[in-house]
C-alpha cells in the first residue's frame, strides 16, 4: 500500500474510529461491480459485490454515533445485521457484531483494545458459518488479526501496526487462489476476501489522512439491476440448491450453533450472525420452507427473502423463448411444467400473526393447516411489493422481446394492479409489457397459464398469445369442495358467527367463480359425501353440454379424497387429469384443510 502521509496514533478516538469504519464502507461500494465479476465460491452467481454494498451503504446510512465506542459500534453491529445481504455480507455484520462487543464504554481505544476487540470480531464471523473454508474472506480477516497480535508486541503506534497488518491481509487475499481450486481455475481471488481487503483500505486511509470516498448508494442503485444482478454468472456454474434464502430473526436467548446445528440438513452456504436477541440467517436450500418451521420456533420474522437461483439462471444463460411468462402464486401449476416452460411464479406475501412470509416458498399449505391446529391466527394476504415487481420486470427485459402477466381475479387480489401500475412505469423504456386479469384463482388459473405457455412454445405473436388467453379465460372454470370453516373464518370470508352456525350443522360449501372474477356459492351440502356427489354431477352436465378439454385436480390436505374424486371425474370425462397439485399457502388459509376442487376448460 502507498501511504499517503506519515503519522503516528496511540490511541483512536471514538468519532475516527466510526469515521474510518464508514471510509471502509465507503470504498467496498465503489468497487461493487468489480467484486461481482470476480464472484465464483460458494456459487458463481455473480452478487457478492451488491450484496456487500447493500450491507455497507445500511451500516453507514443506520448506524449512530453515540458518546462511548461500544454505543456507536453497538449501533453499527444492529445496522449491519439488519442491512446484511448475502453470505459475504453477513459474515461482515457478525464481524462487527464481535468486535463491538468488546469494545470499551469510553471515548477511545487503545492498540491492545483494537486488537482485542478485532480478535472477537473475527472469532464471531468463524463461529456465524456452519462449515468454515479456507480460501475465503475468513481467511484473510484471520490472517489480517493475527498479524496485530504479533506486530502490538514491538510497537504501540496504531498507524504502523495496522499498517502493517494490511500489507499481510493484502498477501493473503493473493493466496486464496492457492487455497481453493475454483479461484484457481477461474484466475481470481475470492471477492468476499477483496470486499474486506477494500474496506480494510478505505478505513486505513482516513487513519492517515481523513479523507473519505463518498459512495453511497442511490434508491437506483439498490435498485432493478441489482434485485437480479447475479442473474448474469457465468453457464458453467453448478447450482447445488434453488433458492438463496435470508431471515432475519428476533427473539428471547437465541442459541446459535443450535440453530445453525438444525438448519445443516437442509443446506449449505449457512451463516448466521448476530446476537441472542436477534440473528440474521442466510442458507442455500432446496426447503425455505423446511428451514422456516426450525426458525420460527426461535422467535418473530422480521424479514426474509428467497431467489430462485435456477430460474434465474435458465433465463440468463439457456431462455427458449422470446416471450416472457409470468403469474402468481395463486396459480396451482405443478414446478415441472413451471421450469419446462421457463415461468416466472411470483410469490405473493402471506401474513400469519405477526409474521409474513413468500407464498409457496417460505410457506406451504401444510404449515398453514398445522398453524391453525396451534391457534387462531389472523391471516390475511397482500400485494407484492413495487420494487420487487420492477426489479423482475428489469431483468426479464434485458432477455425477452416482451412479457405477458396473468394475475389471479383482481375481484380477490390487489395484484393485477400492483403489476399494471409498475408496467405503466416501463412504458417509457419501450418495453411490451401486458397484464392480464384471469378472473379466477388456484387451478382454473393454472390451466390457463398452462394454455399461454403452449402458445408461446408454439411460436404465437404477443397479440395472438394475448387472444389465446382471453378465449381461456371464457371457457374456464372451477369448483371448490370446502370441508372446514375454520379457514374461511380465521381469513376473514365468513364472520365468527356465520362459521359457528354453519360448523355447527355442519355446513359443506361448493364454491366456485363468476364472470367478473368473483367468489359464488354454487350450492351447499350437510356432509362430505353429499358435497362431492353435487360437484360430480356439475362436471357431468357441463361435459354433457360442452365437453371438457382438460382439467386438474387440487387439494388441501385432502389427499384421502383424491383416489375417488380423480377416479369418478377420469370416469365421467374419458381421460386423467392433466395434473393434481396441492393449493398455495393462500388458497390454504381461505379453503381450510381437507378441500378438493377441480378446474377445467370447456371446448
Amino acid at each position: 500500500m502507498r501511504v499517503l502521509a506519515e503519522k503516528q496514533l496511540n490511541q483512536i478516538e471514538n468519532e475516527v474510529l466510526y469515521n474510518a469504519h464508514l471510509a471502509g464502507a465507503m470504498e467496498v461500494i465503489k468497487y461493487k461491480h468489480e467484486l461481482n465479476a470476480m464472484n465464483v465460491f460458494p456459487v458463481a452467481d455473480g452478487d457478492t459485490g451488491t450484496n456487500l454494498a447493500i450491507t455497507m451503504s445500511g451500516i453507514i446510512k443506520k448506524t449512530k454515533y453515540l458518546s462511548t465506542v461500544r454505543d456507536t459500534f453497538h449501533s453499527m453491529a444492529d445496522a449491519a445485521l439488519e442491512s446484511a445481504r448475502g453470505n459475504s455480507g453477513t459474515i461482515f455484520s457478525q464481524y462487527i457484531t464481535g468486535f463491538s462487543n468488546s469494545l470499551p464504554a469510553t471515548d477511545s481505544v487503545t492498540l491492545d483494545e483494537m486488537a482485542e476487540s478485532i480478535q472477537a470480531g473475527v472469532q464471531a464471523a468463524y463461529e456465524s458459518i456452519q462449515n468454515p473454508v479456507e480460501g475465503t474472506m475468513m481467511t484473510v480477516m484471520k490472517d489480517w488479526s493475527q498479524t496485530i497480535q504479533k506486530k502490538k508486541t514491538i510497537s504501540d503506534d496504531i498507524i504502523a501496526v495496522l499498517t502493517e497488518a494490511l500489507h499481510e491481509a493484502l498477501k493473503s487475499l493473493n493466496r486464496t487462489p492457492s487455497q481453493l481450486a475454483v479461484l484457481r481455475e477461474n484466475g481470481v481471488v475470492d471477492s468476499g476476501a477483496r470486499g474486506f481487503t477494500l474496506f480494510l483500505l478505505g478505513f486505513m486511509r482516513y487513519l492517515q489522512t481523513g479523507e473519505q470516498n463518498e459512495s453511497l448508494l442511490t434508491e437506483e442503485d439498490l435498485g432493478w439491476e441489482d434485485v437480479f444482478e447475479h442473474a448474469h454468472s457465468d453457464e458453467s456454474s453448478h447450482l447445488t440448491y434453488r433458492y438463496c434464502t435470508e431471515a432475519l430473526i428476533e427473539g428471547d436467548m437465541i442459541d446459535l450453533p443450535k440453530l445453525k446445528g438444525e438448519l445443516e440438513r437442509f443446506g449449505d452456504s449457512i451463516v448466521a450472525a448476530g446476537t441472542n436477541k436477534k440473528v440474521k440467517l442466510h442458507i442455500h436450500t432446496d426447503m425455505p420452507a423446511s428451514c422456516f418451521r426450525v426458525l420460527r420456533k426461535y422467535g418473530n420474522l422480521v424479514e426474509q427473502k428467497a431467489e430462485d437461483m435456477v430460474i434465474q439462471h435458465m433465463v440468463a444463460h439457456k431462455r427458449k423463448y422470446p416471450i416472457a411468462l409470468i403469474t402468481d402464486t395463486i396459480a396451482d401449476i405443478p414446478r415441472t411444467f413451471l421450469d419446462e416452460f421457463q415461468i416466472h411464479h411470483f410469490p405473493l406475501n402471506l401474513q400469519v400473526g405477526g409474521n409474513t412470509y413468500l407464498d409457496r416458498i417460505t410457506i406451504q399449505a401444510d404449515d398453514v393447516f398445522q398453524l391453525l391446529k396451534e391457534q387462531e391466527y389472523d391471516i390475511s394476504s397482500s400485494q407484492p411489493t413495487k420494487k420487487s415487481i420492477e426489479g423482475l420486470y428489469s431483468f426479464l427485459s434485458s432477455y425477452y422481446e416482451s412479457i405477458i402477466v396473468i394475475t389471479v381475479s383482481k375481484a380477490m387480489s390487489g395484484t393485477y394492479s400492483a403489476f399494471q401500475k409498475a408496467a405503466d412505469i416501463f412504458k417509457e423504456k419501450d418495453t411490451t409489457i401486458s397484464v392480464i386479469d384471469s378472473k379466477r384463482n388456484s387451478a382454473a388459473q393454472g390451466l390457463i397459464v398452462m394454455k399461454a405457455a403452449e402458445a408461446i412454445a408454439d411460436g404465437l405473436s404477443h397479440d395472438e398469445i394475448i387472444d389465446v388467453i382471453k378465449e381461456t379465460i371464457e371457457k374456464s372454470s372451477i369448483l371448490v369442495s370446502v370441508d372446514n370453516l375454520k379457514g374461511m373464518i380465521s381469513s376473514g370470508r365468513i364472520s365468527k358467527t356465520a362459521g359457528a352456525i354453519g360448523s355447527i350443522v355442519n355446513l359443506k360449501p361448493i364454491v366456485s367463480i363468476d364472470e367478473d372474477g368473483n367468489g359464488i356459492l354454487l350450492g351447499k351440502a350437510f356432509s362430505t359425501k353429499n358435497n362431492t356427489k353435487q360437484i360430480l354431477h356439475m362436471v357431468k352436465e357441463i361435459h354433457e353440454k360442452d365437453g371438457i378439454e382438460r382439467y386438474a385436480i387440487v387439494h388441501g390436505d385432502g389427499s384421502d379424497r383424491i383416489k375417488d374424486f380423480k377416479s369418478s371425474l377420469t370416469s365421467i370425462i374419458g381421460h386423467p387429469p392433466s395434473y393434481i397439485e396441492e393449493v398455495s399457502s393462500i388458497v390454504a388459509s381461505s379453503a381450510g384443510n381437507n378441500t378438493i376442487a377441480v378446474a377445467f376448460l370447456k371446448k
